[in-house]
């Protein structure tokens, strides 16, 4: 046989092999789940027979071996032998067999397996290889990719599993039904030597079974059934000594229960209950002597802080429920034997006697604690009470009182005079025995934190009321010695006790509550927000006054349409008008917001007097927006509407058309001029900042020296490692001093981004203002990203922490003077702004006072001609055209007016009014020109000469305002100047400490690199100030009010630099530099008391009965204008501009009254 037919009879051979296999495990799996069903099947009967039957020890023996005998076989037969053949431990089945069997389930394998298998074996053949080879190719070739998996589909295991699953079922079911009996009778059949009885039907249960009682006291039988059945009970008494038996029938209560009561019992006896088939055992009833309390009387006397009275509780109440430290007292009745001691039992073991007099215990305990306690009898021969009713003692509770603080809120800003109302709730249940405000300083920038609270005692407090609000004024400097500053943080809460003197006085706290000292930055916040919500209800306003015109419009078009009006315009005129009253109310609101604001800007100090002085001029020109005009138009409208009067409702339309527009020009106008002035807020706001840190790195300069000069005294020639190890406390104070020094840097550093997005948002918002340059603030912000202060600030925290002292001062330094040059450029730039914008205004002033001049002269030529034409002429209408041109002339003038308003604040509404009278009056004027009325056109443009005079007149004073600002424009105020040099003072003071410091370390010592170094840098700051002072003497008033000789203080700073920078010791610098600072306090002194202004002071408004004057004769009007124009010459204008006027005053002086015809 050739290899390859091997191979081939193998590969049968193989997967004959995997079918064997499969046959065996299916009889294997069928004989797993036989048996788990046998099993299942055998435990349901047995239980199920012992359930019910109860079988004797005999029957339970044969039951379970025969079932034992089942599961051998079941397990042998089903399960061992295909186990066994799996394993190999028995014969496997012949191939031909298991050929035979694939060939039945195969039908392509039929007569070629046994064939196949007989040819490779020899067997039935005698042919050549050849043959062979080829019969078992040609038998193999159907079936060689045939699986003989059909030989077992595992369908007798599924046939298995179904009948399997009935005994499994059922017996699951009786586990969740019957689980009890199932598993007793399991347990029986587990113990087949032991005979076991059928439990009785039901149970008896007797109480109180065997009891001892008191000679004549009842005793009462209680019998319980528990179980089936209808069950008579029968009671049977054995009196001692005898042997018959008494029965009698207890009295049924409910259907399981029965009672007996057998009543002055004076013998011992035994008795049971019969209740076939059951029998209770025998119990046993003593009767004894014993003492016993009859009655017992509790009586309280609660503490005397509580305020309340005794309290006697009911008979035999015994149950104590009072206050700790109160007194029981008790009082009990005794029976039965005549007791000899009485004692008060409680739960803890202690113990307390009573007295016993005639028959009756009493005695007292104070109530310290809950529990329960017994009265406890014995009689003389020693008999006890027994089971003696305890009692329950409660302790009440007298909880701890509780305050809650009502005013301020948790969180709150002081302000000056730092004296805070405080407003708390206190509560107690039985009152309140002292009251405390605690307090400590939290957070300071440069102050000493407290880490405990200091207690302020209140006295504002009634001690018997148990619910009570307390009020009371903090003076916080009088009374603690507090001085708030800046960024400084108190907490505080109040600490309340009660007046329990038993336990002692128990304390609660509030919640703790925070006053805070706003930084500069605070505030400032704080009032942005305050003009952004002004700025937003102003533009709100204006979209409402623009839905009143919007609404009016659409009125006015419907009225026109039709001869008459209707109930729907009526309504639609109520509406407008009740949105007018709204329009009203919120402007009245919005003034009262800008008056507050000012007046916040006013008591905070905020802003300098120039910025105040715009505040107050805004909050005119928001009091100047109310039209009282609209109102009374809209009401003559409706007058008009119900009289049905065309010619009165068309006046009082154009009336309130032109009281809307000047109206809405106002608002506008406010609102401009308050987004300016918001620019101009912003810049100060910024230059403030810089230079609060920069004062603030001033300070951290002052303090990183202190803590260079103590490092320097401890150990100047040892590292600093080396230092901390000789003295650790103290290089553990200093490496704390330096991190809370690397704290507040980067506090600063947040401060600084802080300032830096102000300045990008201020940059944002000057962009949106038209005709002021943003280029210099964003030269500013450039330079400042080139310096990235935030990160200088960082290092610098850095090296406070790494005790690099000596760098981290220089760049501190260094930081101050950047700052101080960023406030100087913010400030420079908000009066470069500020003086161009005024430079701005001037020249459009000028150029309308000039167009208002020059328009009156035309009117007045007018007037003339038309005076002297005749009424009805034809050359009236020419006239008509020239005075159409006046009034476009003058609208343009009003519109320029209206664009300047919105830049200048002190513009008064007088000018926006004058300016439509004057533009009405020319209106009224050309039409009576076109209706050839020369009498009436002659009226209305004498109307309008007046008020375009009365407009030149305003415009010149103002323009003459103007011209006083850029006169004072750039001269600092005194109170600046007195700032400035106070701060000077206190820098010269802090140098001189420096210098006495420094020349202290050199005394008998070398000079170091060091002390080079800090020497050079005492000479910069001795010739900063000394520049800072010569800037400040050019000015001729800070010479006259100074006492102190300024140039000979510059010329003793310039001594000092000059001994400083050649490295000389002088003993006299010293006493030098102590008379620079006497020097600069006798200026500050002098300019202090010299300088001071009178603050504007409100008055309360009186009625003043005076005489008005009468009217201006024409010489009188004259000589009124000729001094206010001269007054207008004097204010400097071009020498055009000045002969314009005096043409016009000419003009004015010759004109000759002219009589109405």
């Amino acid at each position: 046989m050739s290899e390859s037919t091997r191979q081939t009879v193998d590969a049968i051979r193989r997967k004959l092999h995997e079918a064997r296999r499969r046959l065996l495990f299916a009889r294997l799996a069928q004989g797993l789940v036989a048996g788990l069903a046998c099993v299942a099947a055998i435990w349901l009967l047995l239980a199920g027979a012992e359930t019910l039957l109860w079988m004797p020890s005999v029957a339970r023996t044969v039951l379970v071996i025969g079932a034992i005998a089942a599961l051998i076989f079941v397990v042998s037969r089903y399960m061992l032998d295909p186990a066994a053949r799996l394993a190999g431990l028995l014969a496997h089945p012949e191939e031909e067999t298991v050929a035979r069997i694939v060939e039945s389930k195969v039908p392509s394998a039929t007569d070629r397996l046994l064939n196949i298998l007989h040819l490779s074996s020899g067997k039935h053949s005698r042919s050549t290889d050849g043959l062979v080879d080829g019969a078992i190719n040609m038998l193999s070739t159907p079936i060689t990719g045939i699986s003989f998996d059909a030989v077992e589909d595992f369908e007798r295991f599924r046939r298995t599993v179904r009948y399997a699953m009935i005994p499994l079922v059922g017996l699951i079911v009786v586990l969740l039904t019957a689980p009890g009996p199932f598993f007793g009778a399991t347990a029986r059949l587990m113990q087949l030597s032991e005979s076991f009885e059928k439990p009785a039907p039901f149970i008896i249960d007797v109480e109180p079974g065997d009891a001892e009682i008191i000679r004549g006291d009842s005793l009462m039988v209680r019998i319980t059934i528990r179980g089936k059945g209808d069950v008579s009970p029968e009671l049977e008494f054995r009196r001692e000594g005898e042997r018959s038996v008494s029965r009698s029938r207890p009295t049924r209560g409910s259907p399981t229960s029965f009672n007996y009561t057998e009543s002055n019992v004076r013998q011992s006896f035994e008795y049971r209950v019969v209740a076939r088939p059951v029998t209770s055992s025998w119990y046993r009833v003593d009767v004894v002597d014993r003492p016993v309390v009859r009655e017992l009387s509790v009586a309280i006397e609660s503490p005397r802080y509580s305020r309340i009275g005794r309290q006697d509780l009911g008979a035999n109440v015994g149950d104590v429920s009072a206050l700790p430290g109160s007194r029981i007292i008790l009082t009990a009745e005794l029976g039965g034997s005549p007791a000899g001691t009485a004692e008060v039992v409680f739960d803890d073991g202690t113990r307390r006697s009573l007295s016993i007099a005639d028959g009756v215990a009493s005695g007292d305990f104070t109530l310290v604690r809950s529990g329960t306690y017994h009265v406890e009898l014995a009689s003389d021969e020693g008999i006890k009470s027994v089971s003696p009713i305890t009692y329950r003692l409660e302790l009440l509770t007298d909880g701890p009182p509780s305050v809650s603080i009502i005013k301020p809120d948790v969180t709150a800003e002081l302000s000056e005079p730092f004296e805070p109302a405080l407003t708390a709730r206190v509560m107690d249940d039985y009152g309140v025995h002292r009251v405390s405000l605690m307090y400590r300083l939290a957070q300071s920038r440069f102050g000493s934190v407290r880490e405990s609270f200091t207690e302020l005692p209140i006295d504002v407090f009634r001690g018997t009321d148990l619910d009570q609000v307390v009020e009371r004024i903090w003076q916080m400097k009088s009374e603690s010695g507090l001085s708030p500053v800046p960024g400084d943080v108190f907490e505080y809460f109040i600490r309340v006790w009660d007046n329990d003197t038993f336990r002692g006085y128990k304390s609660a706290d509030s919640r703790t509550h925070t006053f805070v000292m706003p930084s500069l930055a605070d505030r400032f916040r704080e009032l942005e927000e305050e003009s952004d919500e002004t700025t937003d209800e102003l533009e709100d306003l204006l979209d409402k006054a623009g839905e009143v015109d919007e609404r009016f419009d659409e009125l006015r078009d419907e009225l026109r349409r039709k001869p008459e009006a209707d109930w729907d315009d009526s309504r639609e005129l109520e509406q407008i008008q009740d949105l007018q009253q709204e329009v009203d109310q919120q402007l009245e609101e919005i003034s009262q917001d800008v008056d507050d604001l000012v007046q916040q800007l006013q008591d905070n100090s905020l802003l300098s007097d120039e910025t105040m002085e715009v505040y107050e001029q805004l909050q005119r020109a928001i009091e100047e927006i109310s039209s009282p005009e609209l109102m009374e138009a809209l009401q003559k409208l409706r007058e008009a509407m119900q009289s049905m009067d065309l010619q009165q409702m068309q006046q009082a339309m154009q009336d309130f058309e032109f009281n809307e527009d000047q109206f809405k020009e106002r608002l506008e106008r406010a609102l401009d001029l308050f987004k300016r002035l918001k620019a101009r807020q912003g810049l100060e706001e910024a230059a403030r900042r810089a230079e609060e840190l920069a004062g603030i790195q001033e300070e951290l300069q002052k303090e990183t020296q202190k803590l260079l000069d103590e490092e320097e005294s401890s150990g100047q020639e040892k590292p600093a490692d080396e230092r901390d190890a000789a003295n650790p406390d103290e290089g553990a104070e200093n490496n704390e001093q330096a991190e809370d020094l690397a704290r507040q840097q980067e506090q600063s550093e947040a401060e600084m981004k802080d300032l830096q997005e102000q300045l990008e948002q201020l940059q944002e918002m000057l962009e949106e203002i038209p005709r002021v340059p943003s280029n210099q603030l964003e030269q500013i912000r450039s330079q400042l990203e080139n310096q990235d202060i935030p990160q200088q600030m960082k290092d610098n925290a850095e090296q406070l922490r790494q005790q690099q002292m000596q760098p981290a001062m220089q760049g501190q330094q260094q930081m101050q003077q950047q700052l101080q040059n960023l406030q100087q450029q913010l400030s420079e730039m908000q009066q470069s702004m500020a003086g161009k914008q005024l430079q701005v205004n001037m020249a459009g002033l000028r150029q309308a006072l000039n167009d208002v001049l020059i328009l009156s002269q035309q009117q007045e030529a007018m007037k003339a001609d038309v005076e002297g034409t005749a009424s009805d002429s034809p050359t009236l209408r020419r006239f008509a055209k020239d005075q159409i041109e006046l009034g476009e002339g003058l609208r343009v003038v009003s519109d320029t007016l209206q664009k300047l308003s919105r830049e200048i604040p002190e513009m008064s509404r007088e000018v926006q009014v004058h300016t439509g009278s004057a533009l009405r009056e020319m209106s009224q004027a050309t039409v009576a020109l076109a209706d050839r009325s020369a009498r009436r056109a002659a009226g209305h443009q004498k109307g309008s000469m007046m008020h375009l005079n009365e407009l030149a007149l305003l415009l010149s004073d103002l323009l003459n305002t103007l011209m006083n600002q850029q006169m004072n424009m750039g001269a600092p105020s005194m109170q600046q100047m007195l700032d400035q040099l106070q701060q000077m003072a206190g820098q010269q003071q802090q140098l001189n400490q420096q210098i006495q410091e420094m020349l202290n370390d050199m005394q008998g010592q070398r000079l170091t690199n060091d002390m080079q170094a800090r020497i050079r840098q005492l000479g910069e700051q001795q010739e900063k100030i000394k520049q800072e002072l010569k800037e400040l003497s050019r000015n001729p008033e800070l010479r006259g009010k100074a006492l102190g000789d300024l140039d000979r203080i510059a010329e003793q700073m310039e001594e000092t630099i000059r001994e400083l920078q050649q490295f000389r010791n002088d003993r006299n610098m010293m006493q030098r530099q102590q008379q620079i600072l006497t020097r600069l306090l006798d200026a500050s002194r002098s300019m202090n008391k010299r300088g001071r202004e009178k603050r504007r002071e409100s008055q309360s408004g009186e009625e003043i009965d005076r005489e008005s004057p009468g009217e201006f004769t024409p010489d009188e009007r004259a000589d009124q204008l000729r001094r206010d124009l001269i007054r207008a010459l004097e204010s400097g204008y071009s020498r055009d501009y000045e002969e314009l006027i005096k043409r016009y005053f000419e003009l004015l002086q010759n004109a000759q009254p002219v009589n109405s015809e």
